[in-house]
């Protein structure tokens, strides 16, 4: 490959929002490059650099990056950019910062690329109010090149104001953007009616967007879009502003702006949610372009919600027709909808194993619904089962999987299996058992009255009494279901002082805590 051809080829590479189709060919590439005599200039570096960055490929930009340093190669500003924004994204801004501190030594230029990237990454890291601080020291409190920021400096700072809960500060900073030589553009407008929106403060959000409308030619016209309309609909849904919600969209609509699939996406979330299912579907198949697996499967979800399995079905096979392949998320749904809706435990273990027949693998959650259900039928050996099935695919159990085996042993009179278990996962490092889990347990000794009524001759209270201890010296507290089991307990008065009074102290001190009324509640 010839100079020429490198830059025709790299320069289609560096447009295309995939970037390389494969990341050998960008090394592949690189290396070429860094062979080439003579050497490609800067800005072909760069360009590599850029389509890994697109890629989100950011280690191995970096990696490419120190490569070029250390090999004495051409880099500019943009390469120094480049290299910063991947470190930023890395969340390793004091890495990225560095690269600040040598340009600004070797008396480089800085423009406002450097501290937004700067500012962004310090958002991305969590460090927002240091975002914050540095942009008062750029743009507020200090007299600075004005070159040091631009529009998209103040964005960046009104989306740090919004990630920190202070919308309000972000509509003054947005109005005081004009006594900084700077005009609100379209993103900083939608950045802030989102957080509006998300916060609550819907009324606020529509004056933003009557503001918008009504700016003057000298102060920039700025047109709403299909996100301006999108987060406003999406904040009336929220909160159940269903009539607001259908004005703004026709709204939208007259005012020649198309909605989206997130925009119908919404919509139909909502309309599903406040049980108006026909509602729901008809805007979902007038509208082809938003018949999307998301929407699909919130019709089928709110379906099952209002006990219609039938139509739930009926909507999966016109999503399948619509050339549209059930996600995961459309399996969970309907196994969930088929294990505790309808109890129809084959159908549900039906379309359990056509999941991986269609090469899909159940998460963790689609397997604690299974085991569950197969538990509250009394289908012991094939939750069991299950559960040896999820190890062996390489699946790691979550809290709620252990309470669902803890839980669905117990119902069935598998108690000594269930403590066996319990004491096994206090031995695993990695796992942290919940005061949920010691409940269970708890309160299987409880059962039947076997503690109130014959705990001494079944000699079971000092297993509770070790229990108790366990969680207390863990920090955990009593449910006051599991308070009022041990009310009756004391109320025997048949407590032997062999027990240990540290942990008897520390269960008067929860009683003496708790709201009495509650636990008579429970009896």
């Amino acid at each position: 490959m010839n100079h020429s051809q490198l830059g025709k080829f790299i320069l289609e590479i560096s447009k295309s929002k995939l970037g390389f189709p494969k990341l050998d060919d960008a090394l592949s590439l690189f290396n070429q490059m860094v062979r080439m005599r003579p050497l490609p200039p800067v800005i072909r570096f760069n360009q590599l650099l850029r389509a890994l960055f697109r890629m989100k490929e950011y280690s191995v930009s970096i990696s490419l990056f120190k490569d070029m340093c250390f090999k004495g190669l051409p880099t500019d500003q943009y390469t120094m950019s480049t290299a910063m924004n991947c470190f930023c994204r890395l969340k390793q801004v004091n890495a990225g910062s560095t690269i600040l501190g040598f340009l600004i030594k070797r008396r480089y230029i800085i423009d406002s690329t450097f501290f937004n990237i700067l500012i962004n990454g310090l958002i991305l890291e969590g460090r927002t109010a240091e975002a914050i601080d540095l942009f008062k020291k750029l743009v507020i409190e200090e007299d600075v090149d004005s070159k040091t920021y631009n529009e998209i400096t103040f964005g960046i700072a009104i989306k740090a104001l919004c990630k920190s809960n202070n919308s309000k500060g972000a509509v003054e900073l947005l109005n005081n953007m004009h006594n900084y030589g700077c005009k609100p553009n379209l993103v900083a407008y939608n950045t802030l009616i989102d957080s509006l929106c998300k916060d609550g403060f819907l009324d606020d959000a529509f004056i933003l967007l009557s503001q918008m409308k009504s700016r003057e030619e000298e102060e920039g016209i700025i047109t709403p879009d299909v996100i301006t309309y999108t987060c406003l609909i999406s904040g009336l849904c929220n909160v159940g502003r269903w009539d607001d919600a259908k004005t703004t969209f026709l709204e939208m609509n007259n005012e020649g702006i198309s909605p989206n699939d997130v925009t119908f996406s919404i919509l139909v979330n909502a309309l599903c949610k406040e049980g108006n299912m026909k509602a729901a579907q008809e805007i979902m198949m007038k509208c082809g372009h938003c018949r999307n697996v998301f929407t699909y499967t919130t019709l089928i979800d709110g379906y099952i919600t209002q006990g219609e399995m039938g139509k739930a079905l009926q909507l999966l096979t016109s999503m399948i027709k619509d050339g549209i392949e059930p996600n995961i998320v459309t399996y969970g749904t309907l196994i969930h909808g088929y294990t505790t809706v309808r109890l129809k435990l084959d159908k549900a273990l039906h379309l359990f194993r056509q999941m991986s027949s269609k090469g899909l693998k159940p998460n963790i959650q689609i397997y604690n619904i299974l085991i569950q259900g197969l538990f509250y039928s009394g289908n012991c050996f094939l939750a069991r089962k299950l559960w040896k099935e999820l190890h062996v695919s390489g699946l790691r159990p979550d809290i709620c999987t252990y309470r669902v085996l803890l839980n669905g042993l117990c119902r069935n009179g598998f108690h000594t299996e269930a403590l066996s278990f319990f004491l096994e996962m206090k031995t695993v490092e990695t796992m942290s058992l919940d005061i949920q889990c010691h409940g269970i347990i708890v309160n299987m000794f409880c059962k039947e009255g076997r503690m109130v009524r014959g705990f001494l001759q079944h000699n079971e209270f000092g297993e509770v009494m070790r229990f108790l201890k366990e969680m207390f010296s863990k920090g955990f507290s009593l449910d006051v279901t599991t308070l009022q089991l041990f009310v009756n307990l004391l109320s025997a008065d048949r407590i032997d002082d062999d027990y240990d009074n540290v942990v008897i102290q520390d269960l008067f001190k929860v009683l003496i805590d708790t709201d009495i009324s509650e636990i008579w509640s429970c009896q």
